[in-house]
């Protein structure tokens, strides 16, 4: 077993990242010094973070992922650190990373190991001396695909044209006109790269890249000025007469070296349907021919052209392939005889029964039989002389098979002959054999469905058990959970869901058996905030449906629910609390309900927030006290406010006074605005 397997094993029976540490510092990895040591510890690190993310641990996937870099970092492997940054979204760290290992090949000369670093880095963040020795390097040794790809990848678009075209240049001469037309595509010289294809002879490609050049440039029309469209008109114009041209030339090319499908096949592309089926007729492809008729709605050449298929793979002996399309297409009566040449007489005796010629299909039958009999088929011979009505015989011949099958420890094949007898005895004992067979290879589904079928419920469920606990050996969660399923056992599977990271379902699976908990639990694992919230909300668990509902931005939901934690807050004298939901009820209220925010203010006030007490107070009368004078109320409210503050401070006496000051102003006023205590009393009711 390899060290990184000794490692992955132990881990899986290991909690906490930390103890996986020291399993692996105890193994000696963190010490070794080869190359493919060190990749190997990065790569069994990066594994067990994939393991602590599909947990939902997220804290020990980002500890294993730092510990990577730091392990990356402390080895040099300065371009591993980079992609490991990058693909958990670190980038500015990954371009850290990514410079240094730049650095490093710049210094050792290893040029073509940092064009791929300096691909990566862009133009913003390249430096302009590692490119330039980039460059040279390449120009040095003459790879000017090279390096016309990389001036391309970081954005200069001028340099890359000079190396793609000294590199189109190369291929040229060498005659590879086929990769030189691929590098004009590179740099969008498409008139080129037609020229090109031409040039070695690639009519097809040069047609095909014209035509749909021509296309291109029809769809930016509209974008263009009448004078610009003029001379982009004759652009296209151009474009298509040499496609049609080049088109004409490789269908010559094709069909004088008789290549009809390569024909049909570009006619295709040009989409000319109906000369690519004349091309896949005259090259005898008429099953191509019949389908490609079918997809153009063209049914009577594709029947035409099916029967040719049958006729031809007849013709060259080929019936069970002309069987076989005749099944779908052709008569019942034809489907017979060609079944009969290609000596499947059993399926010919089939066809022949549905074509109503049951004497044919008998004649079938005995040549069936005889074929079985000389081949010692002894199960297929009784299953012919069945038909026959040679009921002796039948038996005589299933006996005998089921005595090979027997001799040759074919136990299910044996228990559905012994089945189809009758012997009810040796269905049992050769079931329970082909069971143990099955059992003994470790194929415990298949047993437990074997077992099923013969109604050995007890033998069955310890099959699937097995099956399970193989599942789980393998972490093959995911499975095990549909074979729990299936079993009924949807608790168990709920677990099994989990341990796959199939939240989603561990969820609607736990709701459904009435686990409201696991439910919720499961449902913020798979980040279903509604489904979170409705059954929170449904559970009492308020809070928690507050939080999703907040989420998801359900307006009125908020509402609804904070206003009744507020009121629970507010029985329970947790007056911070319940102010902090009356506000939140408010200000999640379709239609602003003012009376929130008086119920805040006196959580506000109990809770010793004396300003966002007034000021919620301000917020109501503003709003609710229009009818009256508010003076009285707010006076009264500031007051005792202020009172409050006093004593709270410890300044009793100087509270005293303000009151009895208070007391004398009140009285007065009461006096003065009788008439608007009485209706703002009114309203308060």
């Amino acid at each position: 077993m390899a060290l990184v397997d000794i490692i992955g094993e132990v881990w899986s029976k290991t909690k906490f990242a930390a103890t996986n540490a020291i399993i692996a510092a105890t193994l000696g990895l963190a010490g070794c010094t080869s190359l493919e040591s060190k990749l190997n510890h990065i790569d069994v690190l990066l594994s067990r973070a994939r393991i602590e993310d599909q947990a939902g641990n997220e804290q020990g996937r980002d500890e294993i992922y730092n510990q990577a870099i730091r392990y990356c970092l402390e080895n040099e492997l300065y371009t591993d650190a980079g992609e490991i940054a990058k693909n958990i979204g670190r980038e500015d760290l990954a371009n850290q990373y990514f410079i240094k290992a730049l650095e490093k090949l710049d210094s050792r000369g290893e040029f073509a190991e940092a064009a791929r670093i300096a691909e990566r880095l862009g133009k913003d963040k390249l430096n302009q001396s590692y490119f330039n020795n980039i460059m040279n390097y390449f120009e040095s040794k003459e790879r000017y695909r090279d390096a016309g790809r990389l001036a391309l990848r970081v954005g200069e678009r001028a340099l890359a044209e000079k190396y793609f075209n000294k590199a189109i240049e190369a291929c040229s001469q060498e005659g590879s006109y086929a990769l030189a037309a691929e590098l004009a595509l590179q740099i969008e010289d498409i008139p080129r790269a037609i020229r090109l294809y031409e040039e070695g002879g690639l009519y097809a490609k040069a047609a095909v890249l014209g035509r749909d050049r021509a296309k291109y440039l029809e769809h930016s029309l509209d974008e263009l000025s009448e004078s610009e469209k003029k001379i982009m008109q004759k652009e296209i114009h151009n474009l298509q007469e040499i496609s049609k041209l080049d088109y004409n030339r490789a269908v010559l090319q094709f069909t004088r070296s008789e290549n009809f499908e390569a024909a049909a096949e570009l006619a295709w592309k040009m989409q000319e349907p109906e000369r690519a089926i004349e091309f896949y007729e005259r090259g005898k492809l008429f099953l191509k021919a019949a389908r490609m008729a079918e997809l153009e709605k063209m049914h009577e050449r594709a029947k035409i052209n099916y029967q040719r298929a049958i006729e031809y793979l007849a013709s060259k002996g080929m019936f069970n392939r002309a069987a076989r399309i005749a099944e779908q297409h052709s008569r019942a009566i034809d489907t017979a005889k060609l079944f009969a040449k290609a000596k499947e007489f059993d399926q010919a005796s089939r066809y022949a029964r549905l074509a109503g010629r049951d004497d044919l299909a008998r004649e079938y039958d005995l040549e069936a039989f005889a074929k079985y009999k000389s081949l010692g088929w002894w199960g297929h011979a009784g299953k012919v002389a069945m038909r026959l009505g040679r009921e002796k015989e039948a038996r005589a011949f299933m006996e005998k098979q089921l005595e090979e099958y027997i001799d040759d420890e074919l136990h299910e094949q044996a228990a559905r002959i012994a089945k189809t007898l009758g012997d009810n005895k040796t269905y049992l004992r050769e079931m329970r054999l082909a069971i143990e067979e099955l059992s003994e290879k470790e194929l415990y589904l298949a047993a437990g469905k074997l077992a099923d079928s013969a109604g050995f419920e007890d033998l069955a469920k310890e099959q699937y058990e097995l099956q399970i606990k193989k599942y789980k050996k393998n972490d093959q969660f995911d499975r095990a959970a549909d074979l729990a399923v299936r079993l009924g056992q949807k608790k168990r599977a709920v677990f099994f869901y989990e341990q796959a990271g199939m939240f989603q379902e561990a969820a609607s699976l736990s709701e459904e058996i009435g686990d409201k908990k696991s439910a919720i639990k499961n449902f913020e694992r798979a980040r279903f905030p509604a489904a979170v919230a409705q059954i929170a909300e449904q559970e009492g668990q308020l809070e928690k449906a507050l939080e999703n509902y907040m989420e998801l931005e359900d307006r009125q939901k908020i509402a609804k629910v904070g206003r009744t934690l507020a009121l629970i807050a507010k029985d329970e004298e947790r007056y911070d609390d319940a102010l902090k939901y009356y506000l939140i009820a408010a200000k999640a209220s379709d239609e602003e309900i003012i009376h929130e925010y008086l119920s805040a203010a006196e959580c506000a006030e109990r809770a010793n927030k004396y300003s966002l007490a007034l000021k919620l107070y301000d917020q109501f009368d503003n709003t609710y006290l229009k009818v009256t004078d508010p003076g009285l109320v707010k006076f009264k409210r500031r007051a005792r406010i202020a009172v409050s503050r006093l004593f709270e401070q410890g300044e009793l006496e100087k509270a005293v006074d303000v009151a009895g000051v208070i007391s004398k102003k009140y009285q007065d006023a009461i006096r003065k605005n009788a008439n608007a205590i009485r209706q703002a009393a009114m309203l308060r009711r």
